[in-house]
């Protein structure tokens, strides 16, 4: 099982989520090519504290208002960082919001109703973002599914002395294993994420009995698993357990902050390149409809966005540039989707008269760009040992690159020998199938024309 994008409700889904949601995809469609039997699941952090805050200041500063359904998700973001502002000019309402922590947790309305509409806002944006990423998990998982369960585990640990009080709160000593004091339980008797993460391995192992449970989750947290599952290795879990990290998505301008609002949505990164990708497309081809030239620019800002997140080893932070990430030149996605779309020209110029032969395929270019397509089960298999899927990423972008030399230094449509044409024709199509391959374990579609 491989658990990837764990946004939180109640907050906007931003840039940095993006990596998360697109690198977990790519693992989970790595692990599969290489004949791992995966069943893929996305944690929704849909309690908590940060809940509590954004439906506190739901309550206060917005009961009356409407919202239209477009904007609804954002409208909780905005809400979750007014809260965040007005209780640090006043931390007397501290306890109010704490107040209604405790009212969730224990379903007492009107805040349990409240939480359940506001919830159901944020769910429905993540499941509409995820289909325009290409992203797919099989199964959902939500932190309300597992706090109550997890507490009585918390409370079991106690009676049997794995766990004790410490200052109120409920903790294990993990000092034996170099970790610390973990704790578990709050003095007040309120969740931690640790509370919901042990139970939730229990759960997924009774619904999936997966021999491996892998959790992708970016650096800051590697600490924490380590705690995570040497508290579980007490309680007797026998499964293994892996986190994969990735580093954090920052922008030119600087660090991203939700609780501060200081971030960018990624509905307004999408929009924005939309916008100037369908801006480019329209002068390129006048003679489109608006549709292709919509689909086209809809494509084109996944691709650039993905590829983006994809190309650099996870432990390296990204500062993600809008303009790079859409240019046709260099490496990234468009570049590659150029290429296939060149692809697609050719190979429609010469009519799809291919011919599975090597006998033609005597210049230096193309015997490199063979080998270049030889490795590709290799590359694939490599990957899969260390889910490095920038190694993916490389690959695709150098076939790209050795594939353009290829075309400007030999002569594939028009030739007066037709059987060295359809060689080079059959070459230029299993180009196009591999690079199509690998673009679609990057989960990255691609295109006919640009």
């Amino acid at each position: 099982m491989i658990e990837y994008s764990q946004p939180n409700t109640h907050k906007e889904f931003h840039v940095g989520h993006i990596r998360n949601a697109v690198y977990g995809q790519s693992i989970v469609n790595l692990a599969r090519v290489n004949g791992y039997d995966v069943t893929s699941a996305s944690y929704i952090g849909d309690i908590g504290a940060h809940v509590a805050k954004t439906l506190w200041a739901f309550a206060k500063f917005h009961g009356g208002e409407k919202f239209e359904k477009h904007e609804r998700a954002k409208k909780l973001g905005e809400i979750y960082a007014q809260s965040v502002a007005y209780l640090e000019d006043h931390p007397e309402v501290k306890e109010e919001i704490e107040g209604v922590q405790r009212a969730l947790e224990a379903q007492e309305e009107p805040w349990h109703s409240l939480w359940k509409k506001t919830r159901l806002w944020s769910i429905e944006d993540f499941k509409k973002n995820f289909i325009e990423l290409n992203v797919t998990p099989d199964v959902w998982y939500f932190e309300s599914d597992v706090e109550q369960a997890g507490k009585q585990r918390v409370k079991k640990m106690l009676t049997d002395g794995l766990a004790k009080k410490s200052q109120g709160a409920t903790v294990i000593d993990l000092s034996h294993d170099n970790l610390g004091v973990f704790l578990l339980l709050k003095s007040d008797g309120s969740a931690l994420y640790s509370t919901k993460d042990i139970e939730l391995a229990f759960k997924k192992d009774k619904d999936y009995q997966a021999d491996r449970q892998i959790i992708i989750v970016d650096v800051r947290q590697s600490l924490y698993f380590k705690q995570v599952f040497a508290t579980l290795k007490a309680l007797g879990f026998k499964k293994q357990m892996a986190h994969l990290a990735y580093d954090f998505v920052t922008l030119p301008e600087g660090t991203m902050s939700s609780r501060k609002g200081l971030i960018v949505t990624y509905e307004d990164l999408r929009d924005t390149m939309r916008a100037h990708l369908t801006e480019e497309t329209k002068q390129r081809h006048a003679d489109w409809s608006s549709k292709k030239i919509e689909k086209t620019a809809i494509t084109l800002a996944t691709a650039s966005m993905s590829f983006m997140m994809l190309r650099q080893d996870p432990e390296s932070i990204i500062i993600f540039d809008m303009r790079e990430a859409m240019s046709v030149d260099g490496f990234t996605g468009p570049y590659i989707l150029y290429t296939v779309a060149r692809i697609e020209s050719l190979l429609k110029k010469g009519k799809n008269k291919t011919e599975i032969s090597g006998a033609w395929l005597t210049d230096a270019c193309e015997i490199e760009l063979v080998k270049h397509l030889a490795e590709f089960p290799e590359v694939i298999r490599h990957a899969g040992k260390s889910f490095a899927i920038s190694a993916v990423a490389a690959w695709a972008f150098d076939t790209a690159k050795t594939f353009n030399e290829y075309y400007h230094s030999v002569k594939i449509i028009g030739d007066d020998n037709k059987d060295r044409m359809a060689a080079r024709l059959a070459l230029t199509l299993a180009t196009k199938q591999t690079l199509t391959n690998a673009m679609k374990l990057l989960g990255i579609d691609v295109l006919r024309e640009m």
